[in-house]
């Protein structure tokens, strides 16, 4: 919506008195600049005397604050967003440093100007729009690297290339597997799973089928028959039946429960009746004699009936009501609150005889406390008596039934074993081998120097990517998925230049199989050309189904397409999804393929052969530019529509005259000209017409729906109206003042000359000035005098006189003027009329008059003029004579006070016009005196007054009040010395006299309170405050002394604090010592100021110190060294001197460690610190506890030739180069020690410690055994060719073309810097360069050329050939007379190719058929996620044709998961778990995962493989798995969202906030977590394939 112009309606109605005019923009508002500067000024020209009081405030929209068609002004402040400085002076603005965030901003400024009665008046300027440009910016975009790179590029003509693909290969073997026994379902029961069952020791077991039908467990009996070749076939006999509820009560000695016969007709339900369509339930209110000894039911000996309402619909929430039932009616009853929450209900099997209730609160009726226990009495006379309590209890029993309907216990439903049976089965895996696409180049070019993004959208896919350009801004791309894309490049905005986007280049990326196939693609064409975007304008669009012979690939050789794009025949169906509706699914193209868009958005369209969906395609519906504007007959020509309705709607742009019902349906017109009836008000002025959006239910929907089509812009129109009105002046002498209102409902001020329409009434206000009274009003109409008093006026004209005022009132302007003129019509005349009224004023005193003030008579007033007239312009002096002690404090003229006239003892008045008066008046007042007060022994204030002295008025009083100090009392008061009789009060009361006419005059005074010293010893009492110290004084007893006036005394203290300790939670104990004594636990005690108290945490087996906290807070890092720590994990806290209250709080957790790097080739790791160095008692001692630090030393092994370190990274720092971030903890240093080695320390171990390592292995064979070693090396204590060898140092420069260079030297550390030894050994010394060193891939069987790079003087630049080059076993063996660089170059040896024989291409491996014949592909939701894991190794099925998705996931199968998705490892060391030996089927898993800590046992030596999973217990697993991979477990979910997150336990809620923070455990379709709840075999496939793609694949 534009806004043009914006009028506000004000109190005044007209605005022809004020004119803002706006500088600065031009013509048509606009304003443009770069954003450097912004200049405007406004001219408010006010035509009344007003302009005073004018102010001015400059207001902003901002372009983001339209909405819904509303726009949103606010007040320009001086730190406005997106512009660096404003200022404002008055009428003027200045704006600088603007950003293009305000392009489309509009600025303009509010004038306020008061009326005559003060009421403020808002005008506006016009608004100027900003339109702030940046430079613009071209960008050009080309691409190359496709197949066919002469293509044009084109939608129709795009280039091309294929996507990526990956190969499968599939291999089988077969082998006996161990799997749970299986029933396939059969006629008369489902399929099931076989377990065994043993009642106890000793027992023969019974075996139970168990299954699911309808979504419940079902339960039959199984036989297991042994067969001849060793085998066990099972059958199926008769379905158990779970047993139900059976009733119990407790055994009379409370040890345990024995069952209970219920009263006959018990069902568990309240009893209810129905009476007049109205439900009652039946309530108790039972009553007790006496007390109960504890322990013991109440006995209750009676009990009254009620009957409650059950509320239904609106009665829901009102307040329960109660009734009795005395006989055939309800009778309301009014019960205490206490007696509502007495009650009891009643249930069905109460009557003569027996009562039956719910138990009450716990320990008044028995255990349960809730409406789950009963309670039966026996009833006699009304009297209650034998009470039982009982409850029911699940039956887990499962029962067989005989011939006869009796039922007998076949075994229980708990306490089942899955029984195994060993079958040889095929086990299929798979290889995939991932190929990129082709590689396209893009290349973009700009005007501006600035970054590049290349945007690749998949019009087939929907989906997008992007891609930054190097600083040459190009980029290579593979697509990954085919499709056609649409290629574009965007020049990134800058301060200066404004972002721009190239135009775009397509390119088809085809697909690519292993074996022939087709492949399909969907054209989508507007008109005869290939559309992937247009505009909403009711234009349809052809879809075509285009196929052609794919690409094929046999490993990474992709074999092009054949053929060309034909049209495909047949029987295709399309469908169509608007992705930016609310529709969720497709829609079917019915009848043709030709579809018209019926809103903007993205369009996805599907083409399928047979069912089957084989192309899909994207098209991009922009919405149409529109401009909705009203119109009305007669618009060009100013005619006024006669009402509102006749203002229709008009939509220009590409607007369809078939949407212009939803047009008016959506959108409302405004106009301030028309009532709410839809007529003409008759007010002139110039009025806008405005649009709106509808804000009915109605109009949301359909402005909803017409935005989905359309760009809208509302504008506005204008209609000027000129009403029937009258110009009203008015005006008053001098001396008084002149009001007017015009009357529409309300009164409102106007100034004179203002236009009135003459439909409203007047009313005009005159008040005289002091001194003077109104006289007579003057009306005239056109200068003609009207006799407004005369009977023509009765009813139109009224008067009305106040003591301050004159009132005079119009009813109607219209009536008046019609009255004057004697006409029966308005105006008459096209003219406006004008009225003028006038107020006068006469003097009420002809004559000046003076006097003293009465209510101040303390003096007198002279002057000659004294009741006389004065002449206008004559002066009279008055003269005032005090009396003594008073003095002028001011004049009045006519009641009103003379400013700065105090102290004046004449006045001059002079005459303002003749023949006037005047009524002039003096008041007198009592002079100042200084007064001042003091004491001594005490201290004295006076009330109202600070400090100690004042200057006070005479006759004023003021109170002093007297506080005397310790040890003395107040005698009395003096004033100026004398003493005042009778005064010994605190408080003194006094009048401050006229010094003035005392003899002698006095001009001060001093008060003073007298005060007396009455004690001259003290008894101090002194005493501890609660407790923590004594108090000791000499000569005190009992907690007091006496000590004399002026006198000492010492007191000592000696102080003691509270200090309390304690474990939070559990996992293990602490202890605390004060001074080497030991101190109580989880109690508070006093201890000593200045003690040492030393805290000793320690941890339960498998636990760690998780944090302490002191005082409440926690000890960290930062602070730890004030607790002598060196890490806040270790075990031991320390407080040197106790100098507060102390509260120390220690928290456990479970272990966790991370190993410590151990030795490796070529290198040692020694000198092992942990910090804390302690845990839990046995704790692994070659692991580092989570948040510990750990420092070791990496050394070279020298003894195996290792002469230097060529990469030592630690979690990804490396400690050679000193650089990168360290991962899995805080940070890692690392120091190079004199020997070469390194000293790493990691500071807050957080995850696997991780080691790259490599040493460079070198000996000096021979040629040191006679080395005169050097002074320099001696003097180092290096004097044996051994300590020799460990100076010897390579460093790989780099490898080039099969050349490796390397630099080889004897260097020691001074202690300052590394020095090289240039002193060889006489005859020089054999080398030995392991094969490894030189590459990792070298062998002796190699070819080999060494190269000695001289680097003396004589020598330097040449280079010396090595002939005589050994290969041996352990390396190139060469002699040399200096060390320096060497150049080594390899060459891979080749084995000869054996010609060898057969014909024929291998033949493709078939395909393998899907096993599982209860996943079905379309129709079970888990079959993705059944064939991912299936494919890739990490389940299997029950047997070769089953998967079994319901089966409830056990602790053993959980395992065994695990263990495949690490590919099954090696395992070294026997199981822990006693029920799982080295016979059990998933040993290896349970044994491996338990090692690695991502599995527990139960405790007692058990792991407990067969029970059940829960989704919390999975979860567990899942996330120490990540965390044994080093997996990122950043990502957290809310699990508050669930209902049922109250019933997580706490040491799931990490693991299972992490699954559903990366969305692999998420709620049931009712909203909850079910943490409890089982895990079936597909949820587990469901949970792995996503968890496997998203981090392993990684």
């Amino acid at each position: 919506m534009d806004s043009s112009r914006l009028t506000v309606m004000t109190r005044s109605e007209n605005a022809a008195d004020v004119e803002v005019l706006l500088f600065g923009a031009q013509d048509d508002g606009s304003y443009p600049t770069s954003g450097a500067e912004v200049n405007l000024s406004v001219e408010a020209i006010v035509t009344a005397d007003y302009q005073y009081n004018t102010s001015y405030q400059w207001q902003i929209l901002r372009p983001d604050n339209w909405k819904d068609g509303i726009s949103n002004w606010t007040n320009l402040s001086a730190n406005e967003e997106g512009i660096e400085s404003v200022e404002v002076d008055k009428n003027s603005l200045r704006l600088t440093g603007l950003d293009s965030s305000l392009d489309g901003a509009r600025l303009r400024c509010r004038v306020t100007v008061p009326t005559s009665d003060a009421t403020p008046n808002d005008y506006y300027s016009d608004a100027v729009t900003l339109e702030i440009s940046l430079d613009s910016t071209e960008t050009s975009l080309s691409l190359s690297g496709s197949a066919d790179d002469r293509a044009a590029g084109s939608l129709d003509d795009p280039y091309t290339g294929n996507a990526g693909y990956s190969i499968t290969t599939t291999t089988s073997t077969s082998g006996e597997v161990e799997q749970d026994v299986a029933i396939p379902a059969g006629e008369s029961h489902p399929a099931l799973k076989v377990y065994s069952y043993t009642a106890s020791e000793g027992n023969a077991p019974v075996y139970v089928g168990v299954g699911t039908d309808e979504g419940e467990t079902v339960y039959y009996a199984v036989t297991k028959t042994e067969t001849a070749e060793g085998s066990a076939a099972y059958s199926v006999g008769a379905k158990l039946e779970l047993g139900g509820t059976k009733w119990v009560t407790a055994a009379p000695d409370e040890s345990d429960t024995k069952e209970y016969d219920v009263p006959v007709g018990f069902n568990g339900e309240i009893d209810t009746m129905e009476f007049s369509g109205s439900s009652y339930r039946h309530m108790a209110l039972l009553t007790t004699s006496g007390d109960t000894p504890e322990a013991e039911l109440p006995t209750y000996t009676g009990y009254e009936e009620y009957w409650m309402l059950v509320p239904t619909g609106e009665e829901e929430n009102a307040d329960t009501q109660y009734f009795t039932k005395p006989g055939d009616t309800f009778e309301p009853a009014d019960l205490t609150p206490q007696q509502e929450e007495a009650l009891r209900y009643v249930y069905v099997g109460s009557g003569e005889g027996v009562l039956i209730v719910n138990a009450a609160e716990e320990g008044s009726d028995g255990p349960g406390a809730d409406n789950d226990r009963y309670v039966t009495y026996a009833v006699s006379g009304g009297a209650l008596s034998a009470p039982t309590v009982f409850w029911g209890e699940a039956d887990t029993g499962l029962y067989a039934t005989d011939g006869e309907g009796q039922e007998t216990l076949y075994a229980g439903s708990t306490g089942l074993t899955v029984e195994r049976e060993t079958v040889t089965q095929e086990q299929t895996g798979t290889t995939t081998a991932s190929y990129g696409g082709t590689e396209i180049t893009v290349a973009a070019k700009t005007t501006v120097d600035t970054s590049i993004l290349f945007t690749f959208a998949n019009l087939t896919t929907g989906g997008s990517e992007s891609v930054q350009a190097g600083a040459d801004g190009r980029a290579t791309w593979q697509a990954a998925v085919p499709g056609m894309y649409r290629v574009t490049a965007t020049a990134q905005a800058t301060e200066t230049a404004a972002s721009s986007t190239s135009a775009a280049l397509y390119y088809y990326a085809g697909s690519v199989s292993e074996g022939a196939t087709t492949e399909y693609r969907l054209v989508v064409s507007k008109g005869s050309a290939p559309a992937s975007s247009m505009v909403y304008g009711g234009s349809s669009v052809a879809l075509t189904l285009q196929s052609r012979s794919a690409a094929t690939a046999e490993g990474g050789t992709v074999t092009p397409p054949s053929g060309v794009w034909e049209n495909v025949t047949g029987e295709i169906s399309y469908t169509v999804l608007n992705l930016s509706g609310s529709d969720e699914d497709a829609a079917a193209i019915e009848g043709s393929a030709y579809y018209r868009p019926q809103a903007a958005g993205t369009y996805r369209f599907t083409a399928s052969l047979g069912g089957v969906q084989v192309a899909t395609a994207q098209l991009e519906v922009a919405r149409a530019e529109i401009t909705i504007a009203p119109a009305w007959e007669g618009m060009e020509d100013e005619t006024v529509p006669a009402a509102l309705d006749e203002i229709q709607l008009t939509a220009s742009g590409g607007f369809l005259e078939e949407d212009q019902a939803l047009l008016e349906r959506a959108i409302a017109i405004q106009c301030g000209l028309y009532g709410s009836d839809g007529t003409i008000r008759d007010v002139g002025g110039v009025y806008d017409v405005t649009l709106s959006y509808k804000s009915d239910e109605e109009g949301i929907a359909a402005a909803a729906e017409l935005q989905s089509k359309y760009n809208i812009t509302l504008e506005s129109g204008e209609i000027t109206y000129l009403s029937h009105s009258a110009v009203v002046n008015y005006s008053a002498g001098e001396n008084g003042t002149l009001q007017a209102q015009y009357v529409e409902n309300s009164e409102y001020g106007f100034v004179s000359g203002t236009s009135i329409p003459v439909g409203y009434g007047l009313r005009f206000v005159a008040t005289p000035a002091v001194g003077f009274q109104f006289a007579e009003w003057t009306v005239t109409l056109n200068g003609t005098a009207v006799a407004w008093k005369d009977e023509a006026f009765q009813g139109i004209v009224t008067f009305t006189e106040t003591e301050s005022a004159a009132i005079l009132r119009v009813s109607s302007l219209e009536a008046l003027i019609q009255a004057v003129r004697g006409e029966s019509e308005g105006s008459g005349e096209d003219a406006a009329p004008v009225l003028q009224v006038q107020a006068a004023f006469t003097s009420q005193n002809r004559t000046v008059t003076f006097s003293a003030d009465e209510s101040t008579p303390n003096g007198t007033v002279t002057a000659q003029q004294n009741g006389q007239s004065l002449n206008s312009g004559v002066s009279v002096a008055i003269t005032a004579q005090p009396e003594t002690g008073y003095e002028v404090s001011s004049w009045s003229v006519n009641g009103e006070r003379i400013e700065n006239t105090q102290g004046q003892n004449t006045f001059t008045y002079t005459s303002q016009s003749a023949n006037t008066g005047a009524a002039i008046s003096v008041e007198f007042q009592q002079v100042t005196y200084a007064v001042s007060w003091s004491a001594a022994g005490g201290t004295v204030t006076a009330d109202g007054y600070t400090g100690t002295s004042a200057d006070i008025r005479g006759g004023t009083e003021v109170s002093f009040t007297a506080e005397p100090a310790y040890g003395y009392e107040l005698t009395g008061w003096t004033v100026n010395g004398e003493p005042q009789n009778g005064e010994s009060d605190e408080t003194f009361t006094w009048t401050v006299p006229n010094g003035q006419a005392a003899d002698p005059a006095v001009s001060s005074y001093q008060i003073e309170a007298l005060f007396e010293l009455v004690d001259t010893d003290y008894t101090l009492t002194y005493t501890v405050a609660g407790s923590g110290g004594t108090i000791s004084v000499p000569g005190g007893e009992n907690g007091s002394v006496t000590v004399s006036h002026g006198g000492s005394i010492t007191f000592t203290g000696a102080v003691r604090y509270d200090v309390n300790y304690a474990v939070e939670g559990s996992g293990g104990t602490v202890s605390a010592t004060a001074n080497g004594e030991s101190i109580a636990s989880d109690t508070t005690v006093q201890v000593l100021g200045g003690s040492k108290l030393v805290f000793t945490a320690v941890p339960e087996e498998g636990y760690m110190v998780a944090r302490w906290t002191v005082n409440g807070e926690e000890v960290t890092r930062g602070n730890m060294a004030a607790y002598g720590m060196t890490s806040p994990y270790q075990n031991t806290l320390t407080v040197e001197n106790l100098t507060s209250a102390l509260t120390v709080r220690v928290f456990f957790e479970v272990y966790n460690g991370y190993l410590i790097p151990e030795n490796g080739a070529g290198y040692t790791i020694t000198g092992v610190v942990r910090t804390p160095g302690e845990t839990y008692k046995g704790a692994p001692t070659n692991k580092i506890r989570e948040g510990g630090d750990v420092t070791f030393i990496v050394g070279l092994n020298v003894e195996g030739g290792y002469a230097n370190f060529s990469k030592l990274v630690i979690n990804g720092y490396d400690c050679l180069e000193q650089t990168g971030t360290a991962a899995g903890c805080d940070s890692v240093t690392a120091t190079r020690n004199s020997d070469g080695s390194y000293t790493v320390t990691i500071q807050g171990v957080s995850g696997e410690i991780t080691t790259d390592i490599e040493a460079h292995q070198l000996v000096i064979n021979k040629g040191l055994e006679n080395y005169d070693i050097p002074e320099s090396l001696k003097k180092l204590e290096i004097d044996t060719p051994e300590k020799i060898q460990t100076l010897l140092s390579t460093a790989i420069t780099g490898s080039y073309d099969g050349i490796t260079y390397m630099d080889i030297a004897l260097m020691y550390w001074d202690g300052r810097q590394w020095v090289v030894v240039t002193e060889m050994p006489e005859g020089g010394v054999d080398v030995v360069v392991p094969y490894d060193t030189i590459n990792t891939e070298a062998a002796s069987n190699d070819t080999f050329t060494v190269a000695h790079m001289l680097t003396t003087d004589e020598n330097a630049g040449q280079v010396d050939i090595i002939e005589d080059v050994r290969k041996e076993s352990d390396g190139l063996h060469f002699h040399v007379n200096s060390l320096s660089p060497f150049a080594i170059s390899w060459t891979k040896y080749e084995a000869p190719v054996t010609p060898g024989g057969g014909g024929g291409a291998p033949s493709e491996p078939e395909k393998p058929t899907w096993p599982f014949e209860d996943v079905t592909e379309g129709e079970d939701w888990f079959y993705d996620a059944v064939a991912y894991v299936y494919e890739n190794g990490i389940m299997a099925g029950t047997s070769e044709t089953t998967f079994e998705p319901d089966m409830l996931l056990d602790r053993a199968m959980a395992a065994q998961l695990f263990y495949n998705l690490e590919g099954k490892p090696a395992v070294t060391g026997d199981s822990t778990f006693t029920d799982v030996t080295s016979g059990h089927w998933a040993v290896d898993a349970i044994t491996w995962a338990a090692q690695n800590d991502i599995v527990a046992g139960i405790g007692g030596g058990l792991y407990d493989p067969d029970s059940n999973v829960t989704r919390e217990q999975f979860a567990v697993m899942l996330y120490k798995y990540a965390r044994f991979k080093g997996y990122d477990l950043t990502a957290t979910g809310d699990l508050t969202q669930f209902p049922d997150a109250g019933s997580i336990s706490s040491w799931a809620e990490t693991a299972l906030s992490w699954a559903n923070g990366n969305g692999l455990i998420n709620g049931h379709e009712n909203s909850t977590i079910d943490p409890k709840g089982s895990t079936i075999r597909a949820q587990a496939a469901s949970i792995l394939a996503q968890f496997d793609q998203s981090f392993a694949n990684k």
